[in-house]
């Protein structure tokens, strides 16, 4: 019997995009102090434009390998990258979560240029989202010079995801990725001339994978059609 998306990804399998655009931002670091709240899942799902009845559509081969995944090969090279956007003026943040603000735009321009994927910019953090995490992050910076020393520099995780893309018609492949991003402050004068530095700090690691064509043109016609009715019912 094939998992279903509750044993594969917990209780809910919820998207990955309603759990960034629904996650209580202001939650993060309150006036206590630090603390460890922050968005973490380890392995979330995103679904594109795949469900019950748009998963008749993917080829027989994406079907398979959805429960038997020894038969994938990488699909170009990873993708490592990190960006930093960190300010002198500690208070540049401290902005309402307003996605028309110039600020969120900035942020959402670094954001843009962090992740250079489409598909996963359409898939996880929209405007509203970003417009409360810069917020936030603001809220964050403006505490810190309470609870945080000037002993160097200092973190607090906002966000730090594990993704698995499903692949379907539009995006034919699977796709592994992982999102960190975190509020930095670091007012350590020594270190930079122009004074204390605070922003966004972010990290984006991506790979996709393809069905190993030669290991499902092996499979026995019955073993096929069998993985081919699990994965579909993956999604009923």
């Amino acid at each position: 019997m094939a998992p279903t998306l509750a044993e594969v990804f917990g209780s809910d399998g919820i998207d990955i995009a309603e759990r960034i655009n629904n996650f209580k931002w202001n939650t993060i670091y309150d006036r206590g102090g630090p603390n460890a709240e922050y968005l973490h899942d380890g392995l979330a799902p995103s679904y594109g434009t795949l469900n019950s009845e748009s998963i008749d559509d993917l080829d027989e081969a994406y079907k398979s390998v959805l429960t038997n995944n020894t038969y994938l090969e990488p699909a170009g090279d990873s993708i490592d990258r990190t960006e930093n956007l960190l300010k002198g003026n500690m208070g540049y943040f401290n902005v309402g979560a307003n996605p028309d603000n110039a600020v969120v735009k900035e942020v959402l321009t670094w954001w843009n240029k962090l992740i250079a994927d489409q598909d996963v910019l359409n898939s996880t953090i929209n405007s509203q989202a970003m417009a409360n995490i810069v917020s936030q992050s603001g809220a964050i910076i403006d505490m810190s010079q309470q609870f945080w020393s000037k002993s160097g520099a200092h973190e607090q995780k906002m966000l730090d995801i594990g993704v698995l893309r499903f692949p379907d018609v539009s995006q034919p492949y699977f796709k592994l990725y992982r999102i960190k991003l975190s509020v930095r402050v670091d007012m350590s004068r020594t270190i930079f001339p122009m004074g204390d530095l605070g922003g966004i700090t972010g990290e984006f690691h991506s790979r996709s994978f393809k069905p190993r064509e030669a290991a499902i043109d092996q499979l026995e016609q019955d073993a096929l059609n069998s993985a081919v009715q699990e994965a579909e019912d993956f999604f009923a």
